[in-house]
């Protein structure tokens, strides 16, 4: 009787030792589940800010390249208007040159017959 006593004390305290090692390995594996998620979280979310930040570059980019096609654009259009401007004063010059040269030429004209 006593022997079968011990016999059950030892059986217990073994029974109670492996629930307490099974308690402690289920909690071990808990946090090990917890951590693993939350680096998981974290690396998703690294991940995101990364991507937004690339697509926040990139459409900076796109629209720092517009705006210097724009401004070239502007640049070239003005230039034309210039050339355009100074090709038609230049004509104007020479067609009120050439008034001028007629106006004299009629005018001596005139002189020398006497009007």
């Amino acid at each position: 009787e006593e022997q079968a006593r011990a016999e059950a004390e030892r059986l217990k305290q073994e029974a109670e030792r492996k629930a307490r090692e099974a308690k402690e390995e289920a909690e071990r594996k808990a946090r090990e589940a917890e951590e693993q998620a939350r680096a998981e979280a974290e690396k998703k979310a690294r991940e995101a800010k990364e991507a937004a930040e690339r697509k926040a570059r990139e459409a900076e980019e796109q629209a720092r390249a517009e705006a210097e096609r724009l401004k070239q654009e502007a640049e070239r259009k003005a230039r034309e208007a210039k050339e355009e401007a100074e090709r038609k004063a230049k004509e104007a010059a020479e067609k009120k040159a050439q008034a001028e040269k007629m106006a004299n030429s009629l005018q001596g004209g005139f002189k020398k017959f006497g009007f």
